[in-house]
């Protein structure tokens, strides 16, 4: 196996797995951050599947267990730092690589610890983002090291509470309103079409570290020990508190993604109906009055040409950690503990997104573009996925027979055309004559 060390002890603490090897780019990339000693480490060269993009997971496993396990053991290697994604779920059986950004994670195939980092040559394409994730990943080493490891996440919860009876979500909610906070805002639905959603869950967070999660249309099923753990129950008392709620509240409300949360919200709380515009305008007018989006500040600060991720699970991976819930599509699946924790979660994340990204917003001169361009868009947006197109019926009407006479004038003329009717007819006698070939008895013409 291609291999780069320092020294030929035989003994090497630390590997680090690439499908490729270059000694200096990747001691420049990997090393030199936290000037490490090459004494401790040795770089081995993956097995890459001639001709083809990507190994196969069979021929990968083949590998490791027929050459890398062996020299992992006999170098007496503790971590093992993997700079591929797909050896990094094979070695560790986990199913992302990225969502396991600052992790130590065992191996399945020996005593090692693995850590994902990107590859070296990434570094290219863009260099700010991939350096803080390789960051992420010897920071990482380095503390579990010392001994001094935790997992991305923990203990970013300073303060949570989830209110159970309506007395206690309505207390709450007062003394939100008392707080007079800007509160990141989010939801967890029973879909994504704002007349099937309704609201399963919903989080007010007043900081990156603190906030509350409650039941809204989620009902919990007592003594489920597997899934279905919730069902849908509509609760027009809560919502009559968060209507009520919205309305009082003139601080800045806070979402990832407000085309979806408060286009949920807006139908859930204020129409009666998939036609009471008068609802949907009351709605509007309460629910975008005073609001951030930190997904359009995400993609105004981190727009570039190497391209970006806009969801908030991997904006805010170095702070909460992998702590989605694998593929969610029916919350009704998760237990009720679980989905309201993970909501509040969501909430956090929303305020650290928003620290992260603001400053170089402004910085970049991006403000203008996103309150006078980008904040109308999205509201724009959010109506139009309630209604539609917006259109005066009125008026619709009044050029409805207009339009229906020149539709009729413009067929007329193209059925009066000398080309039009010698094609008619070519394709009347094409018919026959294919008619005619499987017949045996009866004939048809042009008559039929």
């Amino acid at each position: 196996m291609r291999h780069i060390v320092s020294h030929d002890s035989g003994k090497y603490p630390i590997a680090i797995l690439s499908t490729r090897l270059n000694r200096e780019d990747m001691i420049k990339t990997y090393l030199h951050p936290d000037q490490l000693s090459m004494e401790d480490f040795i770089f081995l060269e993956l097995h890459s599947a001639p001709g083809k993009k990507k190994t196969p997971a069979k021929e990968m496993k083949e590998f490791i267990q027929s050459e890398l396990q062996q020299v992992l053991d006999t170098a007496e290697t503790k971590y093992v730092i993997c700079t591929d994604s797909d050896y990094f779920k094979v070695l560790t059986k986990e199913t992302k690589a990225e969502a396991n950004l600052g992790y130590i994670v065992d191996s399945i195939w020996g005593d090692q610890k693995v850590i994902y980092v990107p590859n070296y040559r990434q570094v290219f394409y863009d260099p700010p983002v991939v350096k803080a994730k390789i960051k992420q990943g010897m920071d990482a080493l380095l503390d579990h090291i010392r001994g001094q490891y935790a997992e991305p996440g923990e203990g970013i919860i300073e303060f949570e509470a989830y209110p159970r009876t309506n007395q206690e979500i309505k207390a709450w909610l007062d003394q939100l309103l008392e707080m007079n906070k800007p509160l990141a805002i989010d939801i967890e639905a029973f879909g994504l079409k704002h007349y099937n959603a309704g609201i399963g869950t919903i989080t007010f967070c007043w900081s990156k570290t603190q906030g509350i999660a409650f039941n809204v249309d989620y009902e919990p099923i007592v003594g489920a020990t597997q899934p279905p753990y919730g069902r849908v129950n509509r609760n027009d008392i809560v919502r009559n508190l968060l209507r009520d709620f919205f309305m009082k509240y003139m601080q800045r409300q806070m979402y990832h993604n407000i085309s979806y949360d408060v286009y949920v919200l807006i139908y859930q709380l204020f129409m009666d109906n998939l036609i009471d515009t008068g609802g949907l305008l009351d709605g509007m007018d309460v629910m975008l009055r005073n609001w951030d989006c930190t997904k359009l500040i995400t993609y105004l600060a981190t727009n570039s040409c190497a391209g970006n991720h806009l969801s908030l699970k991997e904006q805010a991976q170095e702070y909460a950690g992998n702590y989605a819930q694998d593929d969610i599509k029916d919350i009704c699946q998760i237990p009720n503990d679980q989905l309201l924790r993970y909501n509040l979660i969501d909430g956090l994340c929303t305020w650290y997104t928003y620290e992260k990204h603001w400053d170089t917003l402004v910085a970049d001169d991006q403000l203008d573009v996103y309150n006078n361009i980008f904040k109308p868009a999205c509201e724009d947006i959010i109506q139009m996925q309630l209604t539609g197109m917006p259109m005066n019926m009125d008026t619709v009407n009044e050029v409805a027979t207009e339009m229906e006479q020149d539709r009729n004038q413009a067929m007329k003329t193209i059925q009066s055309s000398t080309l039009v009717k010698n094609f008619t007819l070519h394709l009347r006698q094409k018919w026959v004559d294919e008619k005619n070939q499987k017949l045996k008895k009866k004939r048809v013409t042009l008559a039929d």
